[in-house]
């Protein structure tokens, strides 16, 4: 009798083992497949916002307005971006200005790796108060415009 006994004993055991090795085995397939899911790049972003705003790889150093331009400096340490756009907000309203490969005709400028001064015409907008250096859809930088000494 007492040999049944610990056979049911031991079935129980045996159950509870199996199931425990069937659970983690389907947890790790699971995970397998989920982060193969994610780190796929049409689900990753090309940028990460948070980090480039972090690591002020791209910045507006200072921005000014004299009579008729506003000069935005802009820090540039990579080469990452083709484009960078500025949105320049005033009393009238806001303009957005891109500067690079793809802008299209109207805009010549240049982008370079260092400091750059880039001047942008105001005679639209009025006075000028605020400069947002937007780079592939982040905010990466905004500067209050203050008078050109």
């Amino acid at each position: 009798m007492q040999s049944s006994i610990s056979k049911k004993g031991l079935s129980n055991i045996l159950v509870g083992t199996l199931l425990i090795v069937i659970a983690i085995g389907g947890i790790t397939i699971l995970f397998y497949f989920v982060s193969e899911l994610v780190s796929r790049p049409e689900l990753s972003p090309l940028i990460d916002c948070f980090k480039l705003q972090a690591s002020q790889e791209i910045k507006v150093e200072d921005s000014c307005l004299d009579n008729e331009n506003v000069k935005i400096r802009v820090l540039r340490l990579n080469d990452d971006f083709d484009k960078l756009f500025f949105l320049l907000q005033s009393d009238k309203g806001s303009s957005e200005w891109c500067c690079g490969d793809g802008c299209g005709d109207k805009t010549k400028c240049e982008l370079v790796k260092g400091s750059k001064d880039y001047f942008i015409s105001s005679s639209e907008l009025g006075n000028v108060k605020k400069v947002i250096l937007n780079v592939e859809g982040c905010v990466v930088d905004e500067r209050v415009v203050r008078k050109c000494s």
